[in-house]
């Protein structure tokens, strides 16, 4: 693919094109407000709230240290001033694109691809790149600024495979370590990081030791038995363990891993068939591999993996892309169950394998036309049309009340999408509208879930009728829910809920109780502002102040406490 204008074969300016197509495809999402968990992990989490706190940054998340490091940072910089967390995730994205394009380019370099010929090796990387950087379905890991934890993650994984690749061929030990640092940073990124050095030796095997037939049929029998006998060894009970191996006990190991296979189908086609944007996908547990779909589904995985492995030889890159797909999917769609089954950041890393094969494909196809300026054409409109959709998807990420709508509408029996949608709505003050949203959310659990109300529903359930003054069913409502199911977090935010609402009805020692509850399981600056104003009403004017200033250390602003201030002088 060659250009008669020689400006346009010039790195510097393709990487100028590429770097104006990203900005202006994720232009709307630097408006893109906080959103849903942000508030919850960011904002509204004081162990985030100063970069120099190390402690209070590793316990809230040992495994997500770096990437909590770097909210903390931005916090201490930018408070609530949403611009910085949007420019750190869209340099993060751009540099994952880069250590993709430096990985390309190392792996074109390998032994494997020595006799490789066309102007198509040139041109690969950049169309990978580009795949990858304009690519809709990267949006929520981009966009969603809490998901930056998995665009760092993938970030630095990248950044070693790149990085061991060229080590390899320059038989360079500074780049060795450079590997091995960037392992490191993202293992303390993200949980997924953990297949890393699996992707590590698939690189060494598929394109510097170059195995034959039948030792790469050695190599995949092993890791089936290793696969097996670490499924079995998860099953017992004594290592299977709900927070390490296991996200939730509500799934069974089978039965996830019967899931996934519709939920790989589904992120497939979104990569290639560029879908409707959507927050989740309402996807049904499977019962096992009993059903006949669900045995058709996984034998289709079994036939790409089959095409994967006749390539390998011919076509190494686009080998690795399928094959470096389902790596990168392993931990989070295997055996190790999450609740949330399916959701579209978890493909942010996978979607570099499938960049990396498509992006090959298409430099080879448009190298292979006779009509050269037919095939430059070729890739700028497969170019053109991710960008649009992408700059479609975050100007829906800038309206989040305008977003959940939408979710609504595609996902219409989700009792989370109208939970979501009642909890922003809550933040823009529109409590009747909010209740409403609620109570569509209690409805749909009633039709379709059994009646089992998810922990968030109900928290957001009683604020929702503790904001429309409706106090006293906030607190019966309080009272028959079970806590069993509430995680420390949610514990405090329910005691902050119905300390707030005995707080408005004047019953200020049961509010004492609740908020004190609260503040000891979460102190979060609405808890401790509302203990500071049932002290003061108590008649405990120092132990207000105490609170009070407390709350005015970390937010200056807060109006409540202002208040309170002011009556106290």
């Amino acid at each position: 693919m060659e250009f008669h204008n020689r400006m346009f074969e010039r790195p510097a300016v393709q990487a100028a094109i590429l770097l104006l197509a990203a900005l202006v495809a994720y232009l709307p999402s630097f408006n893109a407000r906080f959103f849903l968990d942000d508030f919850r992990i960011i904002l509204e989490n004081p162990l985030l709230h100063d970069v120099l706190d190390f402690g209070a940054i590793w316990r809230f998340s040992e495994a997500r240290f770096v990437g909590s490091l770097t909210f903390a940072a931005n916090y201490d910089l930018h408070g609530d001033a949403v611009f910085g967390y949007h420019l750190v995730n869209f340099l993060i994205h751009l540099l994952a694109g880069a250590a993709l394009f430096w990985l390309t380019r190392g792996l074109l370099a390998s032994p494997a691809l020595q006799g490789a010929r066309g102007g198509w090796t040139r041109w690969a990387p950049w169309v990978a790149l580009a795949i990858f950087l304009l690519h809709p379905l990267q949006t929520q890991a981009v966009t969603y600024i809490v998901q930056r934890y998995t665009s760092l993650m993938a970030m630095f994984y990248l950044a070693s495979m790149a990085a061991f690749a060229w080590a390899r061929l320059r038989n360079s030990l500074p780049l060795l370590a450079l590997a091995l640092a960037a392992l490191l940073l993202a293992a303390l990124s993200k949980q997924t990081a953990a297949t890393l050095p699996l992707a590590l030796l698939l690189i060494e095997l598929m394109f510097f030791r170059r195995l034959s037939g039948r030792a790469w049929g050695l190599v995949v029998g092993a890791a089936v038995v290793g696969g097996a006998i670490a499924a079995g060894l998860l099953a017992l009970p004594a290592l299977d363990i709900q927070g390490l191996t296991r996200e939730t006990d509500q799934i069974g190991r089978i039965d996830y891993l019967a899931t996934q296979m519709e939920v790989l189908w589904r992120y497939l086609g979104l990569f290639f068939l560029i879908g409707e944007q959507r927050l989740e996908y309402d996807i049904a547990i499977a019962s096992g591999f009993a059903a006949p779909a669900t045995w058709a589904l996984a034998l289709a995985h079994c036939a790409l993996l089959a095409c994967a492995a006749a390539l390998w030889r011919k076509m190494p890159l686009v080998a690795f892309g399928i094959l470096f797909y389902y790596l990168a999917h392993l931990v989070e769609s295997s055996v190790l169950p999450i609740i949330d089954v399916a959701f579209e950041h978890r493909t942010y890393l996978p979607n570099a394998g499938l960049a990396l094969a498509a992006g090959c494909v298409l430099a080879q196809l448009a190298d292979r036309m006779n009509n050269r300026r037919a095939g430059a054409l070729l890739v700028l409109i497969v170019l053109t049309v991710l960008t649009i959709s992408t700059y479609a998807r975050n100007a829906l990420w800038a309206d989040r009340i305008g977003f959940l709508e939408h979710e609504t509408q595609v996902t219409p029996t989700s009792q989370r999408a109208w939970t979501s949608l009642g909890k922003e709505l809550m933040r823009e003050a529109r409590f009747e509208a909010a209740l409403e949203a609620l109570e569509q959310a209690a409805e749909i659990a009633a039709r379709h879930e059994d009646g089992a109300l998810r922990p968030p529903t109900l928290l957001n359930m009683i604020f929702a009728l503790h904001y429309t003054g409706r106090n006293r069913e906030a607190i019966e409502l309080a009272r028959n829910t079970p806590l069993e199911r509430f995680d420390q977090t949610e514990k405090a935010y329910y005691f902050e809920a119905r300390g707030r609402a005995h707080h408005a009805l004047g019953e200020y020692r049961n509010a004492r109780e609740d908020l004190l509850q609260s503040a000891r399981l979460n102190p979060t600056i609405n808890a401790v502002a509302f203990l500071a104003a049932t002290e003061f009403e108590l008649g405990n004017l120092a132990r207000a102040r105490q609170l009070a200033r407390q709350v005015l250390e970390a937010d200056p602003d807060n109006p409540l406490v202002r208040d309170l201030m002011r009556k106290m002088q």
